[in-house]
Parts: structure tokens; sequence; C-alpha cells
């Protein structure tokens, strides 16, 4: 993915993350080219975001088509009025050029409606253990039928736990989940996020038959309780 963008780079790649496959994120085709050049990573789709002038738009598709190649297909995004000018740089079958997403939610469904189309396997919308039931596409929890409000942190923990019932996570592991700062997230803010998320939903004493247990030295498990 390359977008100048913070906010919007920070959607996509939550979205692309719910539906299961890992982002590699990028400022610039400058540092697309510099990974390029280290690792030689290879691409499932590259998501571009596009500025309003063709003339810019069409060297920045140019150059990122000459680091991964005629058959990676590209999602190029830009805004309402520039979207006709970029459709002339819809060359491949594969391309697809779409309206910049202005929420967590658009980009989600953007993403989701493009691996659709490729056949690419992703995982479901919804994540479900008895009564809870987490909708991927809103950031929306529920207990028991009722909503819970979360952050998109707390969601994210939520996710990566209910994921794993009965198995432990590490705390680095939920660091690199959850935070884009990965490792450098310090403890204190996971430890926070915790308590947060085992209050908001009843998690710490297995009312609806999950208890969010911290593992010392390790990290913290989900369990299935008997009742």
């Amino acid at each position: 993915m390359i977008d100048p963008d913070l906010q919007t780079r920070s959607q996509m790649g939550r979205a692309i993350r719910r539906l299961g496959h890992w982002p590699m994120v990028f400022t610039s085709a400058l540092e697309l080219t510099q990974a390029c050049r280290d690792f030689e990573p290879r691409f499932a789709a590259v998501v571009v975001a596009c500025p309003v002038d063709v003339g810019a738009a069409g060297a920045l598709v140019a150059q990122v088509r000459e680091q991964v190649g005629p058959d990676c297909p590209l999602v190029m995004n830009a805004g309402k009025r520039g979207i006709r000018e970029l459709a002339v740089l819809h060359a491949h079958a594969s391309d697809h050029v779409e309206v910049t997403p202005s929420s967590f939610e658009e980009a989600y469904l953007l993403m989701r409606s493009f691996l659709q189309q490729r056949r690419t396997p992703m995982l479901d919308m919804f994540v479900e253990w008895g009564a809870f039931r987490l909708d991927l596409s809103a950031d929306s929890a529920q207990v028991a039928g009722t909503r819970v409000e979360l952050t998109p942190n707390e969601f994210e923990l939520a996710i990566a736990l209910f994921r794993n019932v009965d198995r432990v996570l590490t705390h680095h592991g939920l660091r690199s989940l959850v935070w884009d700062r990965g490792p450098r997230c310090g403890s204190g803010v996971l430890s926070t996020n915790v308590c947060r998320l085992r209050r908001k939903l009843g998690l710490s004493a297995g009312r609806h038959g999950l208890e969010l247990q911290a593992v010392p030295g390790h990290g913290y498990r989900l369990s299935a309780t008997e009742s």
C-alpha cells in the first residue's frame, strides 16, 4: 500500500488486516523501490493513493509498475473529481479504480469487494463465540445482543483474543497485531487496553462462558469456562 496520508493509510491497513492479509505500508514509491531492492517482496496487490494531477498520478503508477511487474493488480484510489482522469491509467484488466474511502467502513467494503472479485481467500466478516459477536466491517461488538462501544485498539485486541480462545498470546505478539508501532508500544498500553476490554465485555468472571486471564511472564489467554 502506498499512501502519504496517515489517516487513510491507517484505515486501509486495518481493513486489509481484518480480511486476513498483511499489508506492507509505504508513504511513497521511493520507499517501495527501496524495499524491493532490499528483500524482493512479492505482492498479491498494491493499493495506490493517486494524486489529483493526472500527470503525477501517471508517473506514480509507472514507478509502481516498474517495481511490481505487469501482472500485479493495482487498486488505484482518487478523489471524486479525479476519478475520471484516473480511469485512463486503467490499462490492465485486473486493475481497479476506486474513489478514496473516507472511513474505515468504506475501506473495508472496498477491499472485500476487490478480494471477492479475484476469488482471494479472506476471513469472515463476523467473529462469534457464544453470546459474543464482533462485526469486523464496522468495529461493532455485541454481548448477549447488547452493543458495547470499543475503541479501535480495543476492538483489534478483541479480534486477536476471540480468534485464539484457550491459547496464550504473548505480550510481543499482541502488540505487533494491534499497534502499528508493534514491539515499541509500551507494555502499559497493552495492560490498560486489556483491563478496559475485560471490563467492557464482562470477561472478568466468565459470566458468558469466557474469562480473560493474565499469564504471568508470558501474555494473556481468553479461556472458556465450564459455565
